[in-house]
């Protein structure tokens, strides 16, 4: 019968079995922690407060999870879009900037793991566009560009974007009325433009756009009056056109043709 155990006895027991509430096992060391399950859980509450707006709780969150395993590069990728989401557009207060250039160094060593992603290389772009960086952005392009490392297609790509940032502001300053800086914008796309077809000389997308920058440099001195320098641009447009239907044939896929 229970009631003639003795009270130590049924204690004894208790604890034995885990039933007693409070008790601990004396001498049986905790089981170790697991740092991939501790990371996996802190990039969940990560998720959490990034989609309930809570970008700084995020970001620590993910840190965190970078902490205890390392080996995830997605935790990396997922704390730098939350300190992303913390740079304020159009701030160049010190602690804004702070902030941004902590953001832009934790991508460039994604970068440096992984070079030809472009979500990471975008993402630096739209940073410098976000704070207001124009000059730092085409900095940024630029070097990419130039980086002999890279496969041609992401070096074309970069330049490519330089040129339309440029021929984005030549227009804007030609409907302005301001006739220089527009043909100083429209020129210095023109030479990215030149650059990455050197470097990739099938790339559709940037005989289309210098097309598209060579009939706004001819609009531009149009304007101006300049008529040397209309004749020109409109003779080096002329070979563009051509270059570009060359181009374009060459990489027409041939009609199927079904023989019986």
């Amino acid at each position: 019968m229970l009631r003639l155990v003795r009270p130590f006895l049924l204690g004894s027991l208790l604890v034995a079995t885990g039933l007693l509430a409070g008790a601990q096992t004396v001498g049986v060391p905790p089981a170790p922690a697991d740092p991939a399950l501790e990371a996996r859980e802190e990039a969940e509450a990560g998720s959490r407060a990034f989609a309930a707006g809570d970008f700084l709780a995020a970001a620590e969150s993910f840190g965190r999870a970078v902490g205890l395993d390392p080996s995830r590069i997605g935790y990396g990728v997922l704390r730098a879009r939350a300190l992303g989401e913390l740079v304020d557009r159009d701030d160049s207060s010190p602690a804004n900037l702070a902030r941004f250039r902590t953001v832009v160094s934790i991508y460039e060593e994604l970068l440096a793991a992984d070079p030809e992603n472009e979500e990471y290389a975008q993402a630096v772009a739209t940073l410098f566009s976000k704070v207001g960086d124009a000059a730092g952005r085409d900095a940024w392009l630029l070097g990419r560009g130039r980086n002999p490392a890279l496969p041609a297609r992401i070096r074309s790509d970069a330049l490519r974007a330089s040129a339309e940032t440029a021929l984005a502001g030549a227009a804007r300053d030609n409907e302005g009325r301001r006739r220089e800086s527009a043909a100083g914008l429209a020129a210095r796309a023109r030479q990215r433009l030149d650059e990455a077809l050197a470097i990739s000389p099938g790339c559709l997308a940037c005989h289309a756009l210098r097309l598209h920058g060579l009939e706004l440099e001819v609009a531009i001195a149009r304007a101006r009056k300049d008529a040397p320098r209309r004749s020109e641009l409109e003779a080096l447009l002329s070979r563009a056109r051509r270059t570009a239907d060359a181009v374009e044939r060459a990489q027409r896929t041939p009609e199927r043709t079904d023989e019986y």
